[in-house]
């Protein structure tokens, strides 16, 4: 697995996690917690040129891909999401799942290649 796809996957939680949580499909624009996540997001306007970097197109792509996953597998759906847009680490992965750390990495690396190869399926076709 490639570095450039957990690039993708940081930028695209970051949109999501910015003004763009409401517009899209993680949480409703009547979700009381989109604020908070929002405002606790970590972000700052030095990563605003870091953000630009994945068109509204390319998240899209990304949110297609990953729904696809979860209708494949939930678990790994839901690991992205709480890794990329949640910021979760591992060991919060490893709670919320209830395995060990290792297992929530191997789970974590799973659903990311996962999605590495749905985009180079879509590439190369």
């Amino acid at each position: 697995m490639s570095g450039k796809i957990k690039d993708e996957l940081t930028r695209w939680g970051i949109w999501h996690r910015q003004g763009n949580v409401a517009r899209h499909l993680w949480y409703s624009s009547k979700s009381p917690g989109a604020e908070l996540i929002k405002t606790q997001s970590g972000y700052h306007d030095e990563y605003r040129q870091e953000l630009q970097t994945l068109s509204e197109d390319e998240v899209q792509k990304l949110d297609k891909i990953i729904l696809v996953l979860g209708r494949v597998d939930k678990n790994r759906c839901l690991v992205l999401k709480r890794k990329y847009i949640d910021l979760y680490s591992i060991r919060d992965i490893a709670e919320e799942f209830n395995l060990s750390k290792a297992k929530a990495h191997d789970l974590t690396q799973s659903a990311e290649a996962w999605v590495e190869g749905a985009i180079d399926i879509i590439v190369h076709s």
